[in-house]
């Protein structure tokens, strides 16, 4: 046994390891960043395993201008062994293109694992998946015969290659119109069989060939002078113009349970056409059910004469003898019904209080809930935004849940607005992009400030001591075009920035956006170029 044991060591230490295996064992094994276990792996495998994907990767196919096809399974000799020529690519696409290890591998190995392969369209555009007679009567698409040519490594002076090009070519290739050809507006009678290009053809035939034509051209005009009337139809539309679908209403169809929506993919999938006997025999059975005209003013079930509540979700009710959830309920009588209605009145007569309440706030009175504050709730952190759009769903005010909601997360989630907004920069303008230290991480001023503006008065000590900290690194002089002594002439227009009609005005507003600060260079040359024209002296009456 021991034996045994000892050579099935010996047998695992000789299986070669990949450094995509080693990866993925570290996923499996949900081995977690900067453990002892993981910085010991990165230190034994990342030199050979990791690398900085280059900015212009060597292919092995490529020489100068030309790219040749790679020959994936062939197998040639490297460094001692058989490799695919596939994987040579694969760790050449390491490499630089200029390295000499990538010139070198080029040199040894590109005759025996590139060709230069057939192409049916040369630099015309392959319509992959239209559909042709191939060869033998069989039939086959643009595509496929494509990759018959690698699969069968058919070069491109071969007799085959000229051989195919000359029967398919002009079937499969084109060049891209600018507003291809559409010969029916929507739908079409795919199967239907017509005379195309002198040939029989079917319409899907036709419409796929037209596709590669002008929308503006003799041939698209004449093809849906000629084929519209036969090719095209109108899907059935059992609402017509003057109704809306209810998308969501259930019906039964065929002993199915369906949705109205699904009518139109049902006829799409049988063609059913507008004014067919098809089209109306439906119609008939279901326009009322899936059919409705839009309220002026829709019901809102919800709406008291002092309030707007919210609808349950988890809460059921009989509505017009069939057990409903109160949101559908809600969301039907928004969609359907007239405000003023009997419907609607008896509805909130009938299931108001059942279905209605007025939703829990974390945050009460005049405090102002901190949308970004993140909080831990049922071990799963969260925003405050989402505790009060998604989790509090359902939760009605005064209630214990919602008691309990405020008393677990209203010190974190919300908060008293100052009376007297704290300023950061009480003279001049913020460095909105410029980063500091600030409450345990790194912030832009711009969000220092707005912090200060939400959450202190002007004059406590948490305003002073931060405006005391940050105005030396937040805070500037703008540029101004004009000196103190001196008005900005709102009526004189300047050439700035290839334009003719700036006026002088709307420079304090470049320099709020662009941060430009009083003194830089930016600000002289601009108080240079612009002061004359755009400064005056106000005359003192």
């Amino acid at each position: 046994e021991e034996e045994e044991e000892e050579e099935e060591e010996e047998e695992e230490e000789d299986e070669e390891t990949t450094c995509s295996s080693i990866d993925a064992s570290l996923y499996l094994d949900f081995v977690e960043a900067d453990t002892e276990q993981c910085l010991e792996i990165k230190s034994e495998y990342s030199t050979e395993c990791c690398y900085t994907f280059p900015t212009h990767p060597c292919s092995l196919c490529k020489l100068g201008d030309t790219t040749q096809t790679l020959l994936w399974a062939t197998e040639v000799m490297r460094e001692g062994r058989n490799v695919s020529c596939g994987i040579i690519d694969n760790i050449l696409s390491t490499e630089e293109e200029d390295t000499p290890t990538c010139a070198s591998a080029k040199e040894t190995h590109f005759d025996d694992c590139c060709f230069d392969k057939c192409s049916l369209c040369d630099t015309a555009q392959l319509a992959w998946d239209f559909v042709i007679d191939y060869y033998n009567d069989t039939t086959k698409t643009c595509g496929e015969i494509e990759s018959i040519f690698a699969a069968n490594e058919i070069e491109s002076n071969s007799k085959e290659c000229s051989s195919v090009k000359a029967d398919y070519q002009e079937l499969c290739c084109f060049t891209p119109p600018v507003s291809p050809c559409e010969l029916c507006p929507e739908y079409v009678h795919w199967d239907e069989v017509i005379e195309f290009d002198g040939e029989d053809s079917t319409c899907k035939k036709a419409t796929a060939m037209l596709k590669r034509e002008e929308e503006s051209s003799d041939v698209c005009s004449s093809a849906k002078e000629n084929m519209g009337e036969t090719c095209c139809y109108e899907l059935c539309n059992i609402c017509g113009e003057s109704l809306m679908l209810d998308w969501d209403a259930v019906v039964e169809y065929e002993e199915d349970r369906i949705v109205c929506g699904d009518f139109k993919p049902i006829f799409g999938r049988n063609e059913v056409e507008e004014g067919t006997e098809a089209c109306s025999n439906i119609t008939d059975v279901y326009r009322d059910f899936c059919c409705y005209t839009p309220p002026s003013e829709p019901c809102n079930l919800c709406q008291t004469e002092t309030d707007f509540l919210d609808a349950y979700s988890s809460v059921e009710v009989d509505f017009w003898g069939s057990a409903m959830n109160c949101s559908d309920v809600y969301d039907y009588l928004i969609r359907r019904i007239e405000s003023d209605s009997d419907t609607c009145s008896s509805a909130k007569e009938s299931i108001l209080d059942d279905c209605c309440y007025k939703k829990c706030a974390v945050c009460e009175g005049n405090q102002i809930q901190d949308h970004a504050q993140e909080i831990d709730l049922d071990g799963e952190t969260i925003s405050c935004l989402q505790l009060h759009t998604v989790r509090i769903s359902d939760i009605a005010a005064n209630s214990s849940d919602c008691q309990s909601m405020q008393s677990q997360f209203s010190d974190s989630c919300c908060y008293e607005a100052p009376e007297t907004p704290c300023v950061l920069c009480t003279e001049g303008s913020v460095r909105k992009e410029f980063e500091v230290d600030f409450d345990g991480g790194t912030e832009t001023c711009e969000h220092v400030a707005n912090f200060l503006a939400n959450r202190a008065n002007n004059g406590t000590d948490d305003c002073t001591s931060s405006q005391a900290e940050y105005q030396e690194f937040c805070c500037f002089d703008q540029c101004s075009l004009c000196k103190d002594n001196e008005q900005i002439d709102w009526d004189a227009y300047v050439e700035f920035d290839g334009k003719e009609d700036v006026s002088c005005g709307s420079f304090d507003w470049y320099f709020t956006s662009n941060g430009i600060e009083e003194g830089t260079g930016q600000c002289t040359d601009l108080q240079v170029a612009f002061g004359e024209t755009c400064c005056y002296e106000a005359i003192d009456y």
